[in-house]
This record gives structure tokens, sequence and C-alpha cells, in this order.
């Protein structure tokens, strides 16, 4: 099982994730900076917080 693992030394946290929905769709993630709440955007352009949650894009 593959994972994404993020993190920030700077604001003391890392969080990991699997990569694989539970619809079987397997995501690759860029971390993104400087964006409010959001940590990382995936290969169909959702944006994803720090809770696991899709909060923009089609996975919304």
């Amino acid at each position: 099982m593959q994972h994404v693992v993020i993190g920030s030394k700077g604001k003391n946290f890392a969080i990991a994730f699997n990569h694989k929905l539970d619809d079987g769709t397997e995501l690759e993630f860029t971390a993104v900076q400087n964006e409010l709440l959001i940590i990382m955007i995936d290969s169909e352009r959702n944006k994803w917080n720090i809770f696991g949650d899709a909060v923009e894009g089609p996975r919304n």
C-alpha cells in the first residue's frame, strides 16, 4: 500500500494519506505552498486539506 506523507517542520506537523481512494482510483499528489488551508493538489485537480477532505474540484 502506498501512502502520501506531507508535513512542515516550521508548522510542526506531519500527516500520511493513502493515495488509493475507496473507489479504487489512485491519485498522484503535489504539495501546495502558500494557499491557506490547502496542502495538496492531485492529478484530477482536486485540492485537499489537512484532514484529507477534497475541498475544491470534482471530488468535492
